[in-house]
């Protein structure tokens, strides 16, 4: 993960690291409703063109 040269990135979108964890996830406003999702409802959501924030990872 780019986390230096995505600071600025990270910061703008209040995007919160806990290395304790291994979690990276932005904070939520406390009206936006957060769900996991499968790949095919991701694929429908952007052929809907909902905002859509994902995040993949590989160990």
């Amino acid at each position: 993960m780019d986390v230096i040269l995505g600071m600025n990135w990270l910061r703008f979108n209040k995007v919160h690291i806990d290395c304790l964890n291994g979690t990276v996830f932005p904070e939520p406003d406390k009206d936006v409703n957060l769900e996991m999702v499968t790949a095919w409802q991701v694929k429908k959501l952007m052929n809907e063109e909902a905002l859509v924030f994902m995040v993949c990872t590989a160990l």
